[in-house]
């Protein structure tokens, strides 16, 4: 996701993708690794910024990793980040933008969930990447024909929040995970899996194509996603990932992994700004 410029929360990193930005503060950036040698140590292991010389130095590198094509690194990194009890701030900087996404998406996303509880009985809801449970939460309210609902998050603290916050609703609860290897948890059949606002766009080609893997072998699964690709990208033809953006996350080729997977695509939707196309899908495996 892009930052919230009304938020006064500061981003732990932001590539500008203007030339001549980007070399003034990988500039800098670079300065300030050298200024402070431990610095980087700090950063890799996922200290969030607090001020912009660091903000600068976590760019640098990020922009190496980019360079030298250490994509494997440069994703672990991003793990690093949104796993940091420090990184509480970013959930209360994209709460009204999550909001307003979930709102504009609502239709088709519970007329899919709609359509598919009346062909089938589902045991649970998981919705991956939950956040601060925002959107587990409004659904588990609505389709009250689903047993369980389940937001898992990687990020420890706020599942803990969360675990608060929901304590009144007892058909919903939160663990923490990891998607790009922890999902014994999280398997089996008869379950809808959602992931939005943007998730699956931290993990890498092989990452993203093992969680479909894994879920593909169940029966009865339904997998809905709605994620930031980039404009002009074609998610049928391409057939690999590629970073993209202002935060070198990838960008997926969906439709064409779920295809060639075996997931049947049964609704479809993208939504465009001048910066970040959004692709929602939802696909089935019977």
């Amino acid at each position: 996701m892009n930052p919230d410029e009304k938020s006064t929360w500061e981003f732990p990193f932001y590539i500008p993708t203007n030339p001549v930005k980007k070399f003034l503060k990988n500039s800098i950036g670079k300065a300030a690794l050298l200024a402070s040698p431990e610095i980087k140590e700090e950063l890799m292991n996922g200290k969030i910024p607090k001020n912009k010389f660091e903000r600068a130095a976590l760019t640098s590198i990020f922009i190496e990793l980019k360079d030298k094509k250490l994509l494997d690194e440069l994703a672990e990194l991003h793990k690093k980040i949104w796993t940091s009890n420090d990184n509480q701030g970013y959930y209360d900087f994209t709460s009204n933008r999550l909001r307003g996404m979930f709102e504009q998406l609502k239709e088709p996303l519970y007329t899919t969930i709609s359509s598919q509880t009346k062909k089938n009985a589902y045991e649970e809801f998981i919705e991956l990447g939950c956040g601060e449970g925002l959107i587990v939460n409004r659904i588990s309210e609505t389709f009250k024909e689903i047993k369980s609902f389940l937001g898992v998050d990687i990020n420890t603290a706020q599942i803990e929040i969360n675990k608060i916050t929901y304590a009144a609703n007892k058909n919903l609860r939160f663990q923490s995970g990891d998607l790009s290897k922890d999902l014994d948890s999280i398997k089996g059949p008869n379950k809808i899996y959602l992931t939005f606002g943007g998730v699956l766009e931290y993990l890498t080609e092989q990452e993203l194509l093992f969680l479909l893997k894994e879920l593909s072998v169940l029966k009865n699964t339904v997998f809905i996603l709605y994620e930031p690709i980039e404009p002009g990208f074609n998610i049928k033809e391409e057939k690999h990932s590629k970073l993209y953006g202002s935060e070198f996350s990838f960008c997926h080729p969906y439709h064409y992994y779920l295809s060639k997977i075996g997931f049947d695509i049964i609704g479809e939707k993208l939504v465009t700004s001048d910066t970040t196309s959004w692709i929602y899908l939802a696909s089935k495996i019977n």
